[in-house]
């Protein structure tokens, strides 16, 4: 995505801890609903909050925007598709159960490095 607006998206003086090319999906009823697909983007803002976007990779219109909440690491959980095939990570925002299908096993080990030493506290 081109710096300038993965830039206008996430904001001046914001920072990107981590990033990846991911298919979101929505808890509901003992099923996953996609939401969208994009580039997520873990990233904190000026004022130190930290944030999960997603961002269409054509425009970087945001599909969705989500602030991380104190201790987001304990609902954090990695596996792979049932078919072995793509990391999926899941967690809990405030209203509901998140997994984020990443495309390159590098971008999903990313994020789960990170989250041990950069999950707000």
């Amino acid at each position: 995505m081109d710096p300038t607006i993965l830039s206008r998206a996430l904001g001046d003086g914001s920072n990107t801890i981590a990033k990846g090319v991911a298919k979101l999906y929505r808890g509901e009823k003992n099923k996953w609903v996609p939401i969208d697909a994009g580039l997520l983007v873990w990233h904190q803002d000026i004022d130190g909050f930290q944030w999960f976007k997603l961002l269409r990779t054509s425009d970087g219109k945001i599909l969705l925007d989500e602030e991380l909440y104190e201790n987001f690491d304990a609902t954090y959980k990695d596996g792979k598709t049932k078919n072995g095939t793509h990391p999926v990570h899941t967690f809990e925002f405030e209203d509901y159960v998140a997994a984020a299908c990443f495309a390159k096993e590098g971008d999903a080990n990313e994020f789960k490095s990170r989250m041990a030493v950069m999950a707000p506290k």
